[in-house]
């Protein structure tokens, strides 16, 4: 609190977290109580996966569908805020993406199949949708939000661009490097929620067009 007195902060933007659930919860709760009293604007990031399985795109308003640690770690976190007298808006932000595309998880997986450092992809299941947006929209998006803010009148916000069938995601790979990709399916299936999202509101509030799409991005993606 003397740290934020001093330096004058206007704005956090709070990306906290941890496998540890009681530690983020902490960790949280300190931020929470040291922002207290203070002229702070606050963003949260949240995420777009506690919306758990949505056949249609899912609103700010939609009913939250934890089903992990990590999504039951970003609903309470929301609850927590959403308690406070903290001058705050919570993003519930897509899947992050890069021009490397090597982020552990999906993309990671798809170039150590095409660097032969694995012999195939494994999948709950390839029909299921995510949203995906490119790390220069989600910057974009987070300046006039900061900018914006005090004209801004909603608390909870989408920020995503893409749904995409992640089997389709493979087929990308596949037309742009001309390779077989294999797919195998996990026989021991862990919950895995196909989840769309809505981004109607930064469309229409900031007349939001993606500047980089995932198709492009792969397409110039060299191994």
């Amino acid at each position: 609190k003397t740290y934020l007195k001093k330096n004058k902060i206007d704005f956090i933007i709070n990306l906290i977290n941890s496998l540890n659930y009681k530690k983020v919860i902490t960790l949280n709760k300190n931020l929470n109580n040291a922002l207290n009293g203070l002229n702070i604007k606050i963003l949260f990031v949240s995420s777009s996966l506690i919306y758990g399985n949505k056949l249609k795109s899912a609103s700010e308003k939609s009913k939250l569908k934890p089903f992990n640690s990590y999504t039951k770690s970003k609903v309470k976190l929301e609850k927590m805020i959403k308690i406070t007298n903290l001058n705050y808006k919570i993003i519930r932000l897509s899947n992050v993406y890069d021009d490397k595309l090597d982020k552990k998880g999906l993309f990671k997986n798809i170039k150590d199949c095409l660097q032969n450092k694995t012999h195939y992809i494994s999948f709950n299941d390839i029909n299921i949708y995510r949203n995906f947006i490119h790390i220069y929209d989600v910057c974009n998006l987070f300046e006039k939000i900061v900018t914006e803010y005090e004209k801004i009148n909603k608390n909870v916000i989408n920020i995503g661009a893409e749904n995409i069938k992640l089997g389709r995601i493979i087929d990308m790979y596949r037309k742009k490097f001309n390779i077989k990709i294999l797919v195998r399916l996990n026989k021991n299936k862990k919950y895995d929620p196909s989840i769309k999202v809505d981004n109607k509101f930064i469309k229409n509030r900031f007349n939001f067009k993606r500047i980089i799409s995932l198709k492009k991005t792969i397409n110039k993606l060299e191994l």
